[in-house]
């Protein structure tokens, strides 16, 4: 039936091409997030890891489609004791030879990786934020763009304005929305924010500009998407009154 063999051997490459054709899309880390604790390829590319505070590395990238994961830990026998990757609830089941773990993700997830018995803050963890590719960059007189790099300085939007961070973007610095409205901030960029809180008192509760990630106060009508908040200081990555 020569019909029928060439129906399954198109049906056979179905997959293949759909693998095949998943964008994987993700910006450079610059030097002063670098993280060398994980090395990751997604179907192959290698794509840098960042360094987020104390133990903890993420790597974040937009697809759209499933991918083949590769991640190998730079520790001798790091993952000897195990691969613990969450949320259970998706079943990954890595599949590991010596100092690399491998898996098939099958589309947008938030992961977070480690091992076994790691835990708060002696846990070794690797977040992986695998989103959807984000819409086209907006324009207008009203849009301020942040382009890719380091940049030194919080943010503060006034009414109608739109401030947009370029993939690759990390704003060493607050996000402070202080009796504004008609606001959005967008993008696929990082705020880090290293405060000077004390570390022996609680004084995260307090609300005052340049005090958060992201704080807000008698703020309206604010859209906040795709953004990454890392927070190295003893107080809340977000307050909002």
């Amino acid at each position: 039936m020569p019909g029928f063999r060439t129906l399954l051997v198109a049906l056979l490459a179905l997959p293949v091409a759909a693998h095949a054709a998943t964008r994987v899309q993700a910006a450079p880390v610059p030097p002063e997030m670098r993280s060398t604790a994980f090395t990751v390829t997604v179907n192959g590319k290698p794509v840098d890891v960042a360094h987020a505070a104390a133990n903890y590395e993420f790597v974040s990238f937009d697809v759209n489609g499933p991918v083949e994961m590769a991640i190998t830990a730079a520790e001798p026998g790091f993952w000897d004791r195990g691969v613990d990757i969450q949320p259970w609830r998706l079943g990954l089941r890595p599949v590991r030879k010596g100092q690399t773990i491998r898996f098939h993700l099958a589309g947008v997830a938030k992961l977070s990786i480690s091992r076994p018995g790691d835990f708060l803050n002696y846990a070794h963890m690797l977040f992986l934020f695998a989103g959807t590719p984000p819409p086209p960059p907006p324009t207008g007189p009203n849009v301020r763009t942040l382009r890719a790099g380091v940049h030194h300085e919080s943010l503060n939007p006034k009414s109608g304005e739109t401030i947009y961070l370029e993939p690759g973007a990390y704003i060493f610095g607050s996000l402070n929305l202080w009796k504004v409205e008609n606001v959005k901030v967008l993008g696929r960029g990082t705020i880090v924010y290293e405060g000077s809180q004390d570390p022996n008192a609680d004084e995260g509760w307090m609300q005052k500009p340049d005090w958060h990630c992201i704080g807000a106060l008698q703020a309206r009508k604010v859209e906040i998407d795709g953004l990454t908040c890392i927070v190295r200081a003893r107080t809340w990555s977000i307050q909002m009154k």
